[in-house]
């Protein structure tokens, strides 16, 4: 899979570049075809390759997409090195050739014992073949949303337009259960991370302790201070009360928009992809708007069942993930780290680490001079 996908890289990466210098233009000719062959239309056949080539080109992960982005970019310099790392071996071949082997005299062979390790059955390799391969046809189908949507508009073949209008709901219902399952395991996220600032704290403080009118101020004693420093000043504002709850009625509105104005584009598409199928008049531009203002323009959508169920599904979904449910999630959320701020100011506020605290700060004030002086 990984050559395959090199190979199609490459040959994608030279075509643009020289389509990009007018040196090769035969995308129409070849659009045309594959559309005569697929019984597609054009705009659609160019969705399915990009499909097709998106695919392929994605990999296993973001980074690996972003590779893929940046060698096409940047290929011009790839081929350059490519041709520089041919020549070079051409060049010691062709010196091995001319240029006799020296006999080298015989040197004592070490055998190294290798640990040996248990080798994979065959039904292990069929396995993970099986997945990589089961995983490869189904990425064209669980990824690029937008390019789905695209063909629910774009697909003038029927069969093409049923499958697009169901994988564009399947990713729809990936989405709304992604935004669920973020929602109901924040709190465990929370938690942890109570738990883990809890421990760092504990090793700031026994640091802290450890600092006597003796210790020279080390690096790592002035990364303290300069930490705890700073956290000092970040506590004293999460103990603000009415901050904290503006901050979090903030990041709830920028959410809760992003999130409605992603479900409203996904569930247009669907709108309109399912007028298309029932033989409706009902284009993309009329399709967002009302989707934008769900439920409010529910009764703007065409008197047909199908059309009906979906525009109902969206308004039940708008509601039961409504603004004051957030809100609160969010406010109370935003309590609780207001409230762990506190726990933590008041174990730095303890007496005997103050006095800790006030002794690093005075080392390291005396510091500070004495290397500007020098």
């Amino acid at each position: 899979m990984t050559t395959a996908r090199n190979f199609v890289r490459f040959l994608l990466a030279a075509y643009l570049w020289l389509h990009s210098l007018f040196l090769l233009d035969f995308q129409n000719v070849v659009i045309q075809r594959l559309a005569t062959l697929l019984k597609l239309g054009s705009a659609e056949t160019v969705v399915v390759v990009l499909l097709i080539l998106f695919s392929v080109l994605v990999g296993k992960g973001f980074w690996s997409s972003v590779g893929n982005v940046a060698y096409i970019y940047f290929f011009p310099f790839i081929l350059f090195f490519y041709l520089g790392y041919v020549f070079v071996h051409c060049c010691v071949a062709i010196a091995r050739f001319i240029t006799p082997t020296a006999v080298l005299p015989k040197q004592q062979t070490q055998i190294t014992v290798v640990p040996e390790t248990a080798p994979e059955t065959q039904d292990q390799k069929d396995k993970i073949d099986a997945k990589a391969i089961w995983a490869a046809l189904a990425r064209p189908f669980t990824r690029f949303t937008f390019l789905w949507c695209l063909l629910v508009v774009l697909a003038t073949n029927r069969a093409v337009l049923y499958i697009a209008v169901i994988v564009v709901a399947i990713h729809l219902m990936k989405s709304v259960a992604q935004a669920v399952v973020l929602i109901l395991t924040a709190s465990n996220l929370t938690s942890k991370l109570e738990d883990k600032i809890r421990t760092v704290a504990d090793g700031w403080v026994a640091q802290l302790k450890a600092v006597t009118p003796d210790t020279q101020p080390t690096p790592e004693l002035k990364n303290l201070w300069n930490t705890l420093t700073a956290l000092q000043a970040g506590l004293r504002v999460l103990e603000n009360e009415e901050l904290v709850q503006r901050w979090g009625m903030l990041l709830c509105a920028v959410f809760l928009g992003v999130l409605h104005v992603y479900l409203a584009f996904v569930f247009s598409f669907i709108y309109c992809g399912v007028a298309r199928l029932i033989h409706v008049a009902w284009p993309w531009g009329r399709s967002i708007v009302t989707s934008l203002f769900i439920p409010i323009l529910i009764g703007d959508l065409p008197p047909y069942a199908s059309m009906k169920l979906v525009g109902g599904l969206h308004a039940v979904l708008v509601l039961s993930a409504g603004a004051s449910t957030l809100f609160k999630y969010f406010k109370d959320k935003m309590g609780t780290v207001r409230t762990f701020a506190t726990v933590v100011n008041v174990r730095l506020s303890d007496e005997e680490i103050k006095q800790k605290y006030s002794i690093l700060t005075s080392k390291i004030q005396e510091q500070t001079p004495v290397k500007n002086a020098k």
